[in-house]
């Protein structure tokens, strides 16, 4: 397998990113409604793919909203 220019990681982790951020809005809208979709602004924070990666495989075992709300960054 050929190895990936530094570029080449970094749309690729765009891509992944984007494609978490998708799944989460999904995820959040189905377990919790739009009290869930009000998260997405702070979710767009998330930068870093193991971030992102995180957050999306903590919804299902969150116990409530508030609990995923503590792993977000702040809004200015």
């Amino acid at each position: 397998m050929p190895t990936l220019s530094p570029t080449e990681q970094m749309w690729r982790d765009d891509v992944l990113s984007e494609g978490l951020r998708l799944g989460i809005h999904q995820l959040l809208k189905l377990r919790f409604g739009q009290p869930g979709l009000d998260l997405m602004p702070r979710v767009r924070l998330l930068i870093e793919l193991p971030d992102v990666q995180s957050f999306f495989d903590a919804i299902e075992f969150a116990p409530d909203l508030d609990a995923l709300r503590e792993l977000l960054p702040k809004q200015s």
